[in-house]
């Protein structure tokens, strides 16, 4: 195939492209960052639609990491750290074994009143699936895939 006319210009696009494309350009970085910033607020705002905030733990647990890996670069968006956020994704059905722990009864002014140890034991549980992180990624799909186009273009 031949090309007829200035070259230059579709040459120029195509170095363009091509750098933009990299792991180390400003504009993909950028993306990943947008991407990594409003996933995490969605997948903030479904857990909080879900009722999971009692500690506050889990919802302070969802955070987004860019990162390159040889030629490729990319954003991984979830939650870090607690073991429970697979619990509360996936839904849980199954036995737990609850082990050996000591409780104690206070009065409403602090004051303790008795302690007593437990044995451990073991227990069926089953959890409703309350997923936050797949629905935001699903949600927010077309819009992650516009966000790289528009980075792509440069």
């Amino acid at each position: 195939m031949r090309l007829k006319g200035d070259t230059s210009l579709l040459i120029r696009r195509l170095r363009q492209r091509s750098e933009a494309m990299k792991p180390e350009s400003q504009e993909l970085r950028a993306a990943l960052t947008y991407i990594g910033t409003t996933l995490e607020a969605k997948m903030k705002l479904n857990a909080e639609n879900h009722r999971l905030r009692r500690t506050g733990n889990l919802i302070n647990s969802i955070r987004y990491e860019l990162f390159t890996s040889g030629n490729k670069a990319g954003v991984m968006v979830g939650s870090y750290g607690v073991p429970y956020a697979a619990v509360h994704e996936f839904g849980f059905q199954g036995t737990v074994i609850v082990p050996g722990h000591t409780v104690s009864s206070h009065t409403r002014n602090g004051r303790l009143v008795r302690q007593h140890d437990r044995q451990g034991y073991s227990r069926r549980m089953k959890i409703r699936r309350r997923p936050y992180i797949r629905p935001a990624v699903r949600d927010l799909r077309d819009r992650i895939y516009e966000i790289l186009r528009t980075a792509m273009r440069g």
